[in-house]
């Protein structure tokens, strides 16, 4: 299924970063979605400072728990491991495919998760710059949310949408292609 592939980075970007299941939030958080860390936009991930990095992943951290990010990331998540459930399940029929669907749907709403914000300083060979990184995460919000809309849910799945991409399925943003690109060794 195009979904769970197209999906897996920007899944992993949420897994290393962030966990998708909602963690704790920030309370003077706007939740807007916006992502800048303030450094220097012409600096390569691979060329931050020991403070630069640090800074990086605070911000990583603070934007994946806005309520923007980390609701709609956990949304996400969830359905994207409801199908996953669906699947292992191999169902005979669209009520099976539902129930298991269902089943590690509301498992995983309802775990609240915590925090497992995580940072790894890019390798040599990553070429992509700050303002690069920051627009492929600026980004991600709106991909998630317009691949929220063709992701069935586990009310509305059945046999076939296992099986089919679903025709309207939105791009891959191009940002995070080129970060994905340039920094082909790192899971950022």
């Amino acid at each position: 299924m195009t979904i769970l592939r197209r999906g897996s980075w920007v899944a992993m970007v949420l897994v290393v970063f962030a966990t998708a299941c909602a963690g704790e939030r920030h309370e003077d958080d706007e939740g807007d979605g916006n992502f800048e860390t303030g450094i220097p936009g012409s600096k390569r991930l691979s060329d931050l400072s020991d403070s630069e990095l640090e800074r990086l992943c605070d911000e990583i951290e603070e934007f994946a728990e806005s309520p923007a990010v980390s609701e709609t990331s956990h949304e996400y998540a969830c359905r994207l491991g409801g199908m996953v459930g669906a699947l292992f399940a191999d169902p005979m029929t669209d009520a099976e495919a539902r129930a298991a669907c269902a089943e590690v749907y509301d498992e995983c709403r309802a775990s609240g998760g915590s925090s497992m914000t995580t940072c790894n300083r890019p390798s040599a060979s990553c070429t992509a710059t700050v303002a690069e990184y920051e627009a492929c995460m600026a980004d991600i919000p709106g991909y998630l949310e317009a691949t929220l809309a063709v992701i069935p849910t586990c009310e509305t799945l059945t046999l076939a949408s296992l099986e089919e991409d679903p025709a309207d399925a939105p791009e891959y943003p191009a940002s995070c292609a080129l970060v994905e690109e340039k920094c082909p060794d790192d899971e950022l």
